[in-house]
């Protein structure tokens, strides 16, 4: 059974985060008037400190593997009602009240955001906490906390996109990518020359299964920069050739005789005459 956060150290954890920076943004206005409007009874305590809470996050949990982060801090689980369980662990912190208001900064941002992809989320959420957290770190935070730097250093150096990528990636019970997606973000973070294999296999795999509904000479000049940024050739699914076969038979010339030499390369037939 979980319970309900005290409402004084609850407002006190907003009215901390209120008080920041990052929360006179835009996005941190939209987490505050969220948060502000969920009724007490919303904000709660797990019932332990190893078992995330029942709903949508609890089978991500289950049927992936373990998450980047060494522990789960809190969860904003939306399919029953917005609620907010919290990991009680963060009654034993030094600084309860402090950690409780940078969860919520985090969370917060899934109540507004529940309908756009489980990765999107994700980021908009831990860019939240994490501008919030260099604040905190600066002065009222006396400690670091290793999953904040840990997500800090994967934000400084663009790659919390591959993080969740590969952790939602057609995961059951999240809003997965698609294809789509990926067109349009795919020169974020830094483009493809940042994105981890797992991601770039992941990115691929998502056009390929949406192929039929995207628009096909921007697929096939992204597929194309995908395949080619591999060194050598990564692992591929069964069918993989025959449909890059088939997805460059009505591209142009020159994307064809660079798909032959990427086949070349790695020792297989992608010659879209030759299907």
């Amino acid at each position: 059974m979980t319970t309900v956060i005290d409402s004084n150290l609850k407002n006190r954890a907003l009215f901390l985060y209120q008080d920041s920076r990052s929360a006179r943004t835009e996005r941190g206005q939209r987490t505050l008037r969220s948060l502000w409007s969920m009724p007490n009874e919303k904000f709660q305590w797990s019932s332990d400190t190893t078992t995330p809470p029942r709903g949508l996050v609890e089978t991500v949990l289950s049927t992936r593997p373990p998450p980047l982060f060494l522990e789960w801090d809190a969860q904003a689980v939306t399919i029953d009602g917005n609620r907010i369980v919290v990991n009680r662990r963060f009654l034993d912190h030094p600084q309860p009240m402090v950690m409780l208001s940078l969860q919520l900064a985090h969370e917060g941002v899934h109540v507004w955001k529940y309908d756009q992809p489980d990765v999107e989320q994700e980021l908009h959420a831990h860019r939240n906490e994490i501008d919030y957290y260099r604040e905190l770190r600066g002065g009222v935070l006396r400690e670091p906390q290793e999953a904040q730097e840990l997500a800090m250093r994967r934000i400084d150096r663009g790659t919390l996109v591959d993080h969740y990528v590969q952790k939602f990636h057609r995961a059951d019970g999240v809003v997965p990518i698609d294809g789509r997606w990926v067109l349009r973000h795919i020169r974020f973070w830094g483009g493809i020359s940042r994105r981890e294999t797992e991601t770039k296999i992941a990115y691929l795999s998502v056009l390929r299964e949406d192929w039929s509904d995207l628009p096909a000479n921007e697929a096939r000049a992204v597929v194309l920069e995908l395949a080619e940024s591999f060194d050598r050739r990564p692992p591929m699914s069964s069918g993989a050739a025959e449909w890059l076969r088939d997805a460059f038979g009505g591209g142009t010339a020159d994307q064809q005789q660079r798909l032959r030499r990427l086949g070349d390369r790695w020792h297989v037939n992608l010659d879209p005459s030759r299907r």
